[in-house]
């Protein structure tokens, strides 16, 4: 899993697992169980603080998705236009992870 990661940092993981897999499915998996903790803490247990921190605990993975699929992108051999989507999907993807 380490070299995978470190892989996917540098940006050597085609495109389209970059951005599907790392970046939307393990994204979504990892703000959907942190925003679910953040609401028990603060429904159930009164603690507003804590809530807070669990929901923004997951931005430096979002901060690691970014950049690998930003440089998975620059190394995409494929057509211009995939490289160009995936980078311009990247701002509203994280956006709607951090709000939501």
């Amino acid at each position: 899993m380490l070299t995978s990661l470190k892989r996917f940092w540098r940006g050597e993981v085609p495109l389209r697992q970059a951005f599907w897999g790392y970046a939307v499915v393990y994204g979504l998996t990892v703000d959907l169980a942190c925003a679910a903790l953040a609401l028990l803490l603060y429904l159930a247990l009164d603690a507003p603080y804590a809530a807070a921190a669990v929901h923004f605990a997951p931005v430096p993975y979002y901060i690691l998705a970014f950049i690998g699929v930003w440089r998975s992108a620059d190394r995409h051999a494929g057509p211009m236009w995939h490289r160009t989507l995936a980078k311009g999907a990247l701002f509203p993807l994280f956006i709607a992870l951090l709000i939501f």
